[in-house]
């Protein structure tokens, strides 16, 4: 869901981002992650970025210790950037739009967006006949 954020905001954070991202596997990675997402918004710019500031500086021991709440914390800031940051397109104005999808062994295919809804995605319908709901 970070990446997905990343890539509605106004100035994207980068490749050493998306491989700390990659790469993530502890709450201090994920705070320090979220935090720069939440710099580079313009719509992110007055949400209260002090008790990221402080996980970002906790031992990891202390990080065990509170793993739970702090979970629980940035679960909600990253429900908050998800509301907050708009999307980079209205995905009923991609209805009708050619896209190609690569299937490893069968080669890329060309397919058309022929629904969205916002519980299951695009549905993609091929050349072929065959549909698919993604998420793009």
């Amino acid at each position: 869901r970070l990446r997905e954020i990343e890539g509605r905001i106004d100035v994207g954070c980068g490749r050493t981002w998306l491989l700390q991202l990659d790469e993530c596997e502890d709450l201090g990675t994920v705070a320090r992650l979220l935090l720069s997402l939440q710099r580079r918004s313009s719509v992110l710019k007055g949400l209260d970025c002090g008790w990221l500031e402080e996980v970002c500086l906790l031992p990891q021991n202390a990080l065990d210790e509170q793993q739970a709440e702090l979970s629980r914390q940035l679960q909600h800031r990253l429900d908050a950037l998800d509301r907050l940051v708009p999307p980079a397109r209205n995905p009923s104005d991609m209805l009708g739009e050619v896209v190609l999808k690569h299937f490893q062994g069968h080669g890329t295919f060309i397919g058309t967006i022929i629904e969205y809804d916002e519980h299951t995605g695009f549905r993609l319908q091929y050349d072929d006949g065959d549909t698919e709901d993604v998420s793009l």
